[in-house]
């Protein structure tokens, strides 16, 4: 090549640029159909997304600056748009393309000197804003560099062709008719200018014209029918064996499994999995949302289950079949995908022991037959309780010799005791509900267990059970601070201090072949058997228990039962009770005894009083006062006891005794002194001493009013107001 010549050409006039006003014409002829995305607040930018772009242009452009040549210019391109996924406004753009250049010639020049031809390529980007689905418009800028090549330029030598390098920017607005989904028609009014790197800058002018792109776009037409869009492929699904009675924890614990993969080359978005199963579940329950799945990526959902009260009517094993649906979008068309999935349902008496807290969700004491049989034995023997004993012991005696006189016993599941099943998880066990136990009269130890536990808790009693290699059995609460168990049992050992409470252990295996102190100590004896290898032995309180497993649901009918011989049962009670309140009141005896001393008598006859055995309570203040007759405590205890057995004129006289010790002392008017006086006032008003009784009242009232305010029906006689 060589170099072009310096000198300047004349410039003898310009031509208008080609009309294109019909291409623009032709863009109100073409048919407009409503669509989907013309509607409601979806963005068609987004909803009408594509994945790449190709197109081929023409364009006829003339100089709209000073130019030395009188020319116009043809263009043929190609173009690629690549629109970003996460901001499909913007399309980075690539562009391909010819110039060719036809200039008149002057007069006294060859013809075709000055036609030439550029090559360019041009790189940049574009802005698209779609308003609808059938039309957008935008702008390109472009950038980069052309090739202009020359053949006549030389007359002396024909066969030479000249090439220049030039840089090239682009600049055009666009307006487009999209007829479908993946054609588009756009219409570019254009700048351009090139600018030479040589001497001959000639052709170094700013461009402007108009022309029509032809683009298609691949993808896949979002308005299409979803179904057949198959995005997803589901793993093997995998659900275990599942349990009524377990109701409640599948809601928010896995039953299962499934693996689901993206197989498309783009992402899929607003992804939701549900699981529903037909009849069992009111609507379907929702598994995952994922935002978004990647090309080739797969993740592995947890399966749970909403499933509604109609499990609790299956009998036996029941096989289903449950549905796995997934919803998404895939290039913001809506989608679904569903899976089957085969599993097996057991009825609510069954359960593995892969968890020994899940005994909690037999245990029903809302059932109406468990509070039945709860009211009714407590009612036989409310005229026999010791206000001086826990009376959560002496419910729990009741209800154990309740279900002893009415026929309850121990007999070992020979299908599937608790043994077997414990020791291997996999085995299925039997686990009645108490209805159905306090029904046939018998069970095994986890049948006895929630049995009992359904009693207590109907009673408002806090339940427990004890799990150890091959046995279940019961622990109730006393609610008793740790520090006195002496007033539970003397044996320390015979109680459980859990969280600072006392809590008693009933082997409840026991029923019908012994009583309940029996029972009791048995229970102690087993937990105990595992106090140096305690990862043998776990305690677990039912309350909290259920909030993991919650009781199963329940069709309640009348079960017809009869409650035992209420004499019997009284008897039953009675004898447990009056045996308990022995031990409790020899160990504080024996106490005694071992110190000979004022304040252990004193003591024991403190314990002898609360449990209602004034005799032996009398004695034992009646010792302490021997050991020391100054000790007014023992007096005044002695006092109260006569008051209780309506001893009134004894009662008098002891106090009358300790409130003289008081006054020699000097302690008149302590708080001491004045309980005394209130309780020679008592002792007066039972004898109908009123004035007596009122006026020894007054006294205390003045000096104490708060501690007389206890005692404020002495304050007048009967009859007045």
């Amino acid at each position: 090549m060589r170099k072009a010549p310096s000198a300047a050409i004349p410039y003898s006039g310009r031509p208008a640029y080609a009309p294109t006003a019909i291409l623009l014409t032709l863009l109100f002829f073409v048919p407009v159909r409503s669509t989907q995305a013309q509607t409601g607040d979806i963005d068609p930018n987004e909803y009408y997304a594509y994945d790449l772009g190709i197109g081929v242009g023409y364009k006829s452009l003339s100089p709209v600056t000073s130019s030395k040549h009188d020319y116009s210019s043809l263009e043929f391109s190609g173009i690629v748009k690549y629109p970003i996924p996460s901001f499909v406004y913007i399309q980075p753009t690539i562009s391909l393309g010819m110039l060719r250049a036809n200039v008149i010639e002057r007069e006294d020049e060859p013809a075709g000197k000055w036609d030439h031809n550029e090559f360019f390529g041009l790189v940049g980007a574009g802005y698209t804003n779609r308003f609808s689905k059938e039309f957008e418009f935008g702008a390109d800028l472009l950038f980069g560099l052309s090739m202009s090549l020359f053949d006549n330029l030389f007359a002396a030598q024909p066969d030479t062709t000249f090439g220049q390098m030039n840089f090239m920017l682009s600049a055009a607005a666009r307006i487009a008719l999209d007829p479908s989904y993946n054609l588009s028609i756009n219409i570019e009014p254009t700048l351009k200018y090139s600018a030479s790197f040589s001497p001959l800058r000639d052709f170094n002018n700013l461009l402007f014209g108009v022309g029509i792109n032809l683009q298609y776009r691949f993808g896949e037409d979002p308005d299409a029918a979803p179904e057949i869009i198959r995005a997803v492929r589901f793993g093997e699904p995998r659900i275990d064996a599942l349990f009524a009675a377990l109701q409640s924890w599948y809601v928010s614990n896995p039953i299962g499994s499934v693996e689901i993969s993206n197989i498309m080359s783009y992402p899929i978005t607003d992804i939701e999995v549900t699981f529903f199963q037909p009849k069992y579940m009111d609507n379907p329950t929702l598994i995952a949302q994922i935002p978004e799945l990647t090309p080739n990526e797969s993740k592995t959902i947890d399966i749970t289950a909403s499933f509604n009260g109609d499990v609790f009517d299956l009998i036996n094993v029941t096989p289903l079949t449950g549905e796995i649906k997934i919803t998404y979008l895939a290039r913001n068309k809506p989608a679904e995908q569903t899976r089957t999935v085969d599993y097996e349902l057991y009825d609510k008496t069954a359960i593995t022991w892969t968890d020994d807290r899940k005994v909690a969700a037999y245990i029903t004491s809302r059932d109406s037959a468990i509070i039945n049989f709860t009211d009714a034995i407590r009612r036989y023997t409310e005229n026999h309780l010791n206000s001086g004993l826990s009376d959560k012991i002496e419910v729990a005696m009741q209800i154990y010799g309740g279900l002893t006189i009415t026929g309850s016993d121990y007999q070992v599941d020979v299908v599937s005791a608790f043994e077997q099943a414990q020791e291997n998880p996999l085995i299925v066990d039997v686990v009645n509900l108490p209805r159905t136990t306090l029904k046939r009269g018998y069970g095994d130890c986890d049948d006895l267990t929630v049995l009992y536990n359904s009693l207590l808790e109907a009673a408002s009693i806090e339940t427990g059970f004890i799990t150890t290699p091959g046995h279940l059995y019961s622990v109730f609460n006393t609610e008793l601070p740790a520090s006195d168990y002496l007033m539970v049992h003397p044996d320390k050992t015979l109680t459980l201090a859990i969280d600072g409470e006392l809590w008693v252990p009933v082997e409840i295996t026991m029923l019908g072949t012994d009583d309940f102190l029996a029972a009791w100590r048995r229970g102690a004896e087993e937990w105990n058997t595992y106090q140096d290898d305690p990862d043998k032995r776990a305690f677990y309180r039912t309350r909290v228990a259920q909030q993991t497993y919650r009781p199963v649901g329940l069709l309640e009918t009348d079960l017809g039962l009869q409650y035992g011989e209420s004499d019997r049962i009284v008897d039953a009670f009675v004898s447990d009770q009056g045996r308990l309140i022995q031990q409790i009141i020899d160990s504080f005896a024996d106490e005694a005894r071992r110190l000979d001393n004022k304040r252990a008598y004193n003591q024991l006859g403190i314990v002898a009083a609360k449990l209602e055995k004034y005799s032996q309570a009398e004695a034992a203040f009646t010792r302490s006062i021997s050991l020391d007759r100054n000790y007014t405590s023992p007096q005044v205890n002695l006092g109260n006891v006569y008051l209780l057995q309506e001893r009134y004129f004894d009662a008098i006289e002891i106090y009358t005794a300790a409130e003289k010790i008081l006054v020699d002392r000097g302690r008149k008017d302590s708080e001491l002194h004045l309980r005394i006086m209130l309780g020679i006032s008592r002792a007066y008003y039972e004898l109908e001493n009123y004035d007596k009784a009122i006026e020894l009242y007054q006294y205390v009232e003045s000096v104490n009013p708060d501690l007389a305010q206890e005692y404020s029906y002495l304050a007048q006689s009967p009859g007045t107001t």
